[in-house]
């Protein structure tokens, strides 16, 4: 009988691990380190709300200045649920988040770049509440949506900028350094009418870019500007992309992958390359290619292993993060080669920006939208 006890505990603690095992796998944990050997993710100072959908950008003094997003606990109550006007900065002698200035208008899926005069540009994005639903603004605010924001950190102030030519609320914006002061901020995906602006930092003024590119291009993902007056457009659609003249406004030549992809992440290598990663389908699973602007082509390089990337971020060094639940990668553009970790945190990082050579910002953390922490980390590469 005792022996039978036994054997029958052995079976229910075995049971347990096997449940505990499970979890984790369906969890995403398929490591047990976030960090190893000095490489990884290292608890920093936690964020003052838990945010999702917000942007992040590396001022020029190396603090990090994070704006927008939704904030509240959707488990705890929906009613506060909502899109955010507050904005926090990082301190990474510190580590330690503050509050800075709040936007004149709550934005989530915005844009934001730090522009060469150390100045942030802040463009486009949406609203929504649980009480509310998406823009159900009333008019004061959507009057200033169309609107850009300038940050400028040097008087911890935000400034309501001149309006965006065409009177757009610009949903899921985008925003490219072109070079002499001028910064080109587009919308067109998701099945949106195509507007390109022109926003000159010298004049602090906004004008359509050729008409907006209305009549020459549409479903834009991604843009990169490659020198020489070329902007490359990358077609979210199929993964095409059209090289556009900066001083004209017209295509001048296309390229499309050796893969048909749609909504595929693409980064802009420090060595002029475009890598362009995966994409939806099974087609494209595992799979990426890099854009040579010399040669006009794409070609195939090989990926390291058999995961479907969630968030994929430009790093220092010619490197490129990739990260999902279940594991995380890096890109190496020097050799072309993706190498996979032998750490992960699993979860998604609310807000990732790089902070230097080594080292990047993953500020908050996000395990499915109503699954959010204000826990941080130090990304150490």
């Amino acid at each position: 009988m005792s022996w039978n006890k036994d054997l029958n505990m052995l079976k229910r603690a075995l049971s347990m691990v096997l449940l505990l095992c499970c979890f984790f796998l369906i969890s995403g944990c398929a490591y047990s380190a976030i960090n190893k050997d000095g490489y990884g993710f290292f608890r920093t100072g936690d964020m003052l709300n838990t945010r999702i959908y917000s942007q992040a950008v590396l001022l020029k003094d190396g603090r990090v200045f994070i704006a927008g997003g939704k904030i509240g606990d959707p488990k705890k109550n929906l009613t506060f649920w909502r899109t955010t006007d507050t904005t926090e900065i990082y301190d990474p002698k510190t580590g330690i988040f503050s509050y800075g200035p709040n936007l004149n208008v709550p934005r989530e899926q915005h844009a934001m770049l730090t522009m060469d005069d150390g100045r942030v540009l802040i463009a486009g994005g949406n609203f929504w509440s649980y009480k509310e639903g998406y823009n159900k603004i009333n008019l004061d605010k959507k009057e200033k949506y169309s609107h850009i924001e300038i940050y400028d950190p040097k008087t911890n102030t935000i400034t309501l900028g001149p309006k965006l030519a065409d009177n757009s609320i610009y949903e899921n914006a985008q925003i490219l350094n072109i070079g002499d002061g001028e910064y080109l901020i587009g919308t067109s995906a998701g099945g949106m009418m195509p507007s390109f602006v022109i926003y000159n930092s010298k004049t602090n003024t906004l004008e359509l870019f050729h008409n907006g590119l209305k009549d020459v291009i549409k479903d834009v993902s991604h843009m990169a500007y490659l020198g020489d007056n070329e902007i490359a457009m990358f077609n979210q659609l199929n993964g095409k992309v059209d090289i556009i003249n900066k001083k004209t406004g017209k295509i001048i030549r296309s390229a499309m992958p050796n893969i048909k992809r749609f909504v595929s992440p693409v980064k802009h290598l420090d060595n002029g390359k475009i890598l362009i990663i995966e994409g939806r389908g099974k087609a494209v699973e595992h799979t990426a290619e890099i854009y040579e602007k010399d040669a006009n082509k794409f070609r195939m390089v090989k990926a390291a292993s058999n995961l479907t990337w969630y968030q994929v971020k430009k790093l220092s060094n010619n490197k490129v993060f990739l990260k999902n639940t279940q594991g995380t990668e890096i890109f190496d553009g020097n050799n072309e080669t993706f190498q996979l970790q032998d750490y992960n945190l699993p979860a998604r990082c609310n807000a990732f920006v790089n902070i230097n050579d080594n080292t990047a910002l993953c500020a908050g953390t996000i395990n499915y939208w109503r699954e959010k922490s204000k826990k941080s980390y130090l990304f150490k590469y």
